[in-house]
């Protein structure tokens, strides 16, 4: 019984490509026949985009494909029919009204042969002119005795979304050009040689990308007055190794025009020494003498200046020399456990941000605590990794890590290892994990009603091929999600676990698997036959291997065609991996292919071809004398019945006395 089989009818020629993947990745099936142009490939965003696809009519003769069969999709998602129409000539026409993508996919498709065929595509930008580029300041330094630099700054009030290009152009009033520099969307400065400081420049920042101009408002004034339009100073730190320590400061001004001081908050003094960076004409390195009762970890230094005596003091940078203000993420593994009762575990911890680690890390420190022993881990000292291996006990034990600055110590991090003969946590943690993007994941956890100290996610790339390099990311305590991109790629599958902390505990646990895109499998099933009768076949298949899989196995669709081109499908979930093939015709030829599909598209697999087997000569006698006979005998039952009417009336049924006829009837009076 075909129940659930579909028919279709193709030509033998397309029927017998082998891997023809129906979404993007198919196009080498379909090369010429058909073109995508579109009326721009940049357009400004909120504007409309126009494309069309010409078909080649020699390729679908006899199909009956016509341009009003084009299918367009916009980055997989199928765009309405009412914004496309077709043409007698075999074009069909799009226009999506309003393009509101910085980056687009558009793409062609026909449905043929039962499934839909990938055509062309093209990329589709969406972006903006540049606006007026704002606030512009600059400021000049001199370099020699009449000679220097100008760098000038600016702010964008929008953002283009496309390669914009910053032009700085510095104009001195009696000659036509002086000088310029030119630098792209991602810098917001420039610097540009000035051979005289004291003529009178004209100074504007002009933005340009493909669809459109904008100019500043211009900026006027000779080389030393422009130093008053001073916005920024930016602050260079040294490390800090000694109570005598230097910074450099980049002030952009005429090195005779400025004074110095420094203070901290408990008592002022003056900065002691002031000197030119060797190399460098726009840096200062300013050097100061701490008082020997400063507490290094509260110690704060203010620097502030002013370009002449009868101005105010304009502070300008405030540092802090304080020791990590947290202690590094800590995150550890149990390798091995060794015939002497002892445990190898590796312990692994994050490097501190800039912010938190406040000045150079110079070491880290741990020692593991076992059942109220203190161990020093001295191969974890003064060691600049992350990751540190040690031996511990096969009792419950806590391993603390601190990273330390020149300053002093950061606050201890802690994570425990449960005893050698516990059991493990069960997966009790809800735990759902979708794409950010291409190259991340988003992983989203139920917040547990223990309390927590931190999250712990842990991914891995599950392959065939390749070990697995494991990887994690801390998340703080009141975190309920978080993205990961460290070593993630697109049609790859990823093992991902979330382990929740309390006090360097893990209190439960979750697991799940994700993809951050899927594609269409990088080969189909190969398809092989299990038995063989004369009017069924059963039929079998491998699992596809892991690395070619590219996304999740939602079915299998197996086709079956004859020899006249008739072709039958059926699909079966993803974890089916043999089906009987019924409806067939005895001793005939049938060819059969399984494609696999993912949510990112389908391959189809190797072709199978196979005939059924005859029926056999003794067995069609058999038949014929047993339909002969079953024949025979049923002739002659309806003959005898018919001849022997008044035989079977006699004993089937007997003549019955009519009471009208009793010799009773007479009594009555």
């Amino acid at each position: 019984v075909l129940t659930g089989w579909s028919f279709i009818t193709t030509s033998s020629c397309c029927f017998f490509c082998l891997k023809h993947h129906a979404y993007a990745g198919s196009s080498a099936s379909w090369d010429g026949c058909s073109t995508l142009i579109l009326n721009s490939s940049l357009v400004r965003l909120g504007s409309p985009v126009r494309a069309s696809c010409n078909l080649n009519v020699s390729c679908f003769q006899g199909s009956g494909v016509t341009a009003s069969d084009v299918i367009w999709k916009l980055d997989k998602e199928d765009v309405p029919k009412s914004q496309s129409f077709s043409s007698p000539d075999g074009v069909s026409y799009v226009t999506l009204p309003n393009f509101n993508l910085t980056l687009g996919n558009l793409s062609c498709h026909i449905f043929h042969q039962g499934a839909l065929r990938f055509l062309k595509w093209s990329l589709v930008k969406g972006g903006l002119p540049p606006s007026q580029p704002e606030h512009l300041s600059c400021a000049t330094s001199q370099t020699e005795y009449y000679n220097g630099t100008i760098n000038c700054s600016w702010t964008r009030s929008t953002e283009t979304h496309i390669p914009t290009q910053f032009t700085l152009l510095v104009t001195e009033f009696t000659r036509l050009s002086t000088g310029n520099c030119t630098t792209s969307n991602e810098k917001n400065s420039c610097l540009v040689y000035l051979p005289i400081l004291t003529v009178f420049f004209k100074i504007t920042v002009t933005a340009e990308n493909e669809l459109g101009r904008a100019e500043s408002q211009s900026l006027c004034g000779s080389g030393t007055e422009l130093s008053k339009y001073l916005a920024v100073f930016s602050f260079l730190m040294s490390e800090i190794l000694n109570p005598s320590s230097e910074w450099e400061w980049s002030p952009y001004i005429m090195q005779s025009s400025f004074i110095l001081r420094g203070y901290n908050l408990e008592r002022m003094w003056d900065v002691i020494r002031v000197k030119q960076v060797p190399g460098r004409s726009d840096c200062l390195q300013v050097q100061w003498e701490t008082p020997h009762e400063v507490n290094y970890k509260t110690y704060q230094m203010m620097i502030q200046y002013h370009t002449g005596m009868e101005e105010p003091w304009t502070q300008v940078g405030l540092r802090s020399l304080v020791v990590p203000t947290r202690g590094p993420a800590l995150w550890g593994k149990i390798e091995d456990m060794e015939g002497s009762g002892r445990r190898k575990v590796v312990i692994m911890w994050k490097p501190l941000g800039k912010n938190e680690a406040n000045g150079k890390i110079l070491g880290y420190r741990a020692y593991c605590l076992c059942k109220g022993k203190k161990e020093d881990i001295p191969q974890c000292h003064n060691n600049l990794s992350t990751d540190c291996r040690l031996d511990i006990t096969k009792e419950k034990c806590s391993v603390f890590l601190s990273a330390y600055n020149s300053v002093g110590e950061s606050p201890q991090s802690k994570i425990v290892f449960p005893p050698a003969n516990q059991a493990a946590l069960p997966p009790s943690l809800n735990v759902n994990a979708s794409p950010a993007g291409d190259d991340s994941l988003l992983i989203k956890w139920e917040s547990p009603s223990l309390p927590t100290t931190g999250h712990i996610i842990e991914w891995c790339q599950v392959s065939d091929k390749s070990d697995r390099v494991i990887n994690w990311h801390f998340q703080p305590g009141n975190s309920s999600q978080g993205v990961i991109k460290e070593n993630i790629e697109p049609a790859r599958l990823y093992n991902i676990s979330v382990h929740v902390l309390y006090n360097g505990e893990v209190v439960t646990q979750g697991y799940t698997q994700s993809y951050s895109k899927q594609s269409a499998p990088l080969s189909g099933p190969e398809v092989k036959p299990k038995q063989i009768w004369n009017w069924k076949a059963e039929v079998e298949w491998d699992e596809i291997q892991i690395d070619d899989r590219c996304g999740f196995i939602r079915n299998y669709t197996i086709f079956c065609g004859d020899k006249e081109g008739r072709f039958k499908s059926v699909s079966v979930n993803s974890s089916v991996y043999r089906y009987n093939i019924s409806g067939l015709t005895e001793n005939s030829i049938y060819q059969i292919f399984i494609m696999a599909s993912t949510d990112g598209g389908s391959t189809n697999g190797s072709i199978l071809t196979l005939k059924t087997k005859p029926i056999e000569r003794e067995n069609k006698m058999l038949v014929i004398l047993l339909f002969t006979g079953i024949t025979l005998i049923i002739i002659t039952s309806v003959l005898t019945c018919i001849y022997q009417k008044q035989f079977f009336k006699k004993y089937l049924w007997p003549k019955v006395p009519s009471p009208a006829e009793s010799t009773l009837a007479g009594w009555i009076p």
